[in-house]
């Protein structure tokens, strides 16, 4: 009797450990069908098994349409040798594979970026890798917003504040390195204030895109121009022979800030008075080049406005005459 007893108990014990595993298989799949996470199960590089959201996330209407497609569809052909080796990589450890980006391809051609992570496992006695897949395309563009606005002016779509002084130390040190003259030009556009008082802050913004338009036109892309705030502008040539190579560059500007500009149905005429300081001559930092180009800018201020100045010791503003 205690035999039988025994042996039922035994049979009892295995009915309920083969319940247990089907309620824990049956969790396991209703948690990954829910995931709003991709979940895939990949064996030599082929899908094997995709949930719902990881089937949408690469582009297909089902996830049957995935299986026995190889991981290298999704991937740029460029890519495909360093993918391969991140899969050997994922399945020979013995643990869960930190996330890394990707920027996957879908059937239709479109792109979107993922966070990946692997689990090395068996699947049906093979190795196998299950991949969960997180969409941060959002999270991506967010964040090259938030890069672009700490970078660029929301106005004119220039470099700010922030980026110019970066680009110019990079420009001081090319200099500096290589021993070659470079320039900076402080920027003061004339008459900017009647504009914003007679046609108001609208026409104001739009003169302030259309000058931004024109000094990027005239300029090489190796040179940077950059709005400082208000109608401030500074460019950064980033490397000349000979003064008069700026005298060249600050005529044009001159010139094209001069042409008029259209605004509120009538032609409106500005102009703009440019400080230009030297490297190596006026000096070997970004706080000395920017200070002197703003005291050559005051000087051309003073010498009637609509011309440009080379630094020429300090010299102050005489009357104190608004920027404007």
């Amino acid at each position: 009797i205690d035999k039988v007893v025994q042996k039922q108990q035994l049979v009892r014990e295995r009915e309920l450990m083969i319940l247990a595993v089907k309620e824990s298989e049956e969790r396991y799949r209703s948690l990954v069908e829910l995931s709003p996470n991709g979940i895939t199960i990949h064996v030599n590089g082929e899908f094997v098994f995709a949930n719902e959201a990881g089937a949408k996330l690469l582009g297909v209407a089902t996830p049957e349409e995935l299986a026995g497609r190889h991981v290298l569809d999704f991937v740029r052909p460029d890519y495909h040798q360093l993918i391969r080796e991140r899969l050997k990589q994922m399945e020979k450890m013995p643990q869960r594979v930190p996330w890394i980006e990707e920027k996957l391809t879908r059937l239709d051609g479109s792109e979107v970026t993922v966070e990946i992570a692997g689990v090395p496992f068996a699947y049906m006695g093979k190795p196998a890798l299950q991949v969960i897949l997180r969409d941060i395309t959002e999270r991506k563009i967010a964040e090259e917003r938030l890069e672009y606005m700490a970078h660029f002016d929301a106005l004119t779509g220039l470099p700010n504040r922030t980026l110019f002084f970066d680009r110019l130390h990079q420009a001081l040190a090319q200099a500096k390195r290589y021993k070659h003259m470079m320039a900076l030009l402080f920027i003061d556009l004339d008459r900017f204030k009647f504009v914003n008082d007679t046609l108001g802050h609208d026409a104001g913004d739009q003169l302030l895109k259309e000058v931004s338009k024109r000094l990027s036109e005239i300029l090489r892309n190796s040179d940077t121009v950059a709005r400082m705030g208000g109608d401030e502008f500074t460019v950064i040539l980033s490397k000349i022979a000979e003064a008069k190579d700026t005298a060249i560059v600050a005529e044009k500007i001159i010139a094209t800030l001069n042409r008029p500009f259209r605004l509120s149905g009538q032609d409106v005429n500005i102009g703009g008075s440019l400080g230009i300081a030297l490297f190596p001559d006026d000096g070997n930092d970004t706080e000395t080049l920017l200070k002197k180009s703003d005291i050559a800018m005051y000087r051309a201020k003073e010498q009637g406005r609509n011309n440009y100045q080379f630094y020429a010791g300090d010299f102050a503003c005489v009357g104190g005459e608004d920027h404007d």
